[in-house]
């Protein structure tokens, strides 16, 4: 179970696996846009819970 932190400010620090052609994919368009991986990989994902959030 990972631990939870009620500071807003925190960050955890999870090992995230992807395949290659994830990683390369998302390190092309994260250099695009002149931002790191995390940056990406953060918005991708909240664009995503707000996609399953809306569904409910």
């Amino acid at each position: 179970m990972i631990p939870v932190c009620s500071d807003k400010n925190a960050q955890t620090h999870l090992p995230v696996y992807l395949d290659a052609e994830v990683l390369d994919y998302f390190a092309v368009k994260a250099k695009a846009k002149g931002v790191d991986l995390n940056t990406i990989a953060n918005d991708l994902l909240k664009k995503d819970i707000a996609l399953i959030e809306g569904l409910k």
